[in-house]
């Protein structure tokens, strides 16, 4: 092979190399702090890039934007803390003039830079091995938790959702059945008339502060209030119990 050949393929391999090595795609990073109200995050790279020349990243961004899903009118989202992990994803042109404006108008770049750090944005949920994203416990369903509060949806199991590490509890089961386990005070408020297409059993007392009606009749101890009689021996002795 001619020599200038080779030498001139060894320099074009060079400075293409060299142009790949200044072009940032996305990388992880740890969070330092997180600014609920702006919705960015401060992180610091969290792999090592080789050094050449000037063709070294900083080691720490400060208000990088987080992207949450979400729609015009649905967001899921959640408070980062230090030491979590995103994903940087950097984009091809400027953002920060289109992160200025609401999101339907088409922002004009103010440098003609590509593919630089300090374009990128950080997206949520990433994982090393030892540290999966997913709750283990949940590893086989789709599932929100956070802290003791979660809500799994088992697929035709049904859905599951707990508060305070299992004290109050729902639970819709495959079958079509309902249950709601509280272990303290439960209120329903209602605005207007509640109603309960069903038969309904109560184990406990039940108190009540205003009237109680029944259409048809009201039963207690065996005795129905509408049919019941009461006998006596003679006009003015005391009447029998209900029978």
């Amino acid at each position: 092979m001619d020599n200038g050949r080779l030498n001139s393929n060894t320099a074009i391999r060079r400075i293409v190399n060299s142009v790949l090595e200044d072009t940032k795609t996305s990388i992880p990073a740890i969070v330092k702090s997180y600014n609920s109200t702006a919705q960015t995050v401060n992180v610091v790279v969290a792999v090592e890039t080789p050094s050449h020349a000037d063709n070294v990243p900083p080691a720490r961004l400060e208000d990088v934007p987080v992207l949450f899903p979400q729609g015009s009118d649905w967001v899921i989202a959640g408070p980062l803390k230090e030491g979590d992990a995103v994903m940087l994803v950097v984009a091809h042109s400027p953002i920060r003039e289109y992160l200025k404006n609401p999101k339907s108008r088409i922002g004009k770049p103010i440098s003609v830079r590509n593919h630089d750090l300090n374009d990128c944005i950080a997206i949520t949920g990433m994982m090393t091995y030892p540290n999966p994203t997913r709750d283990t416990r949940f590893k086989d369903y789709l599932h929100v938790v956070q802290g003791p509060n979660y809500i799994v949806f088992k697929g035709d199991q049904g859905v599951e959702i707990e508060a305070n590490s299992g004290a109050s509890k729902i639970v819709m089961d495959g079958e079509g059945n309902i249950t709601i386990t509280n272990s303290g005070k439960t209120t329903i408020t209602s605005a207007n008339n509640m109603e309960i297409d069903s038969d309904l059993t109560v184990t406990g007392n039940i108190n009540c502060n205003q009237t109680v009606t029944a259409s048809t009749d009201c039963v207690g101890g065996g005795k129905s209030l509408k049919g019941h009689k009461h006998t006596t021996i003679k006009v003015g002795d005391p009447t029998t119990a209900p029978n």
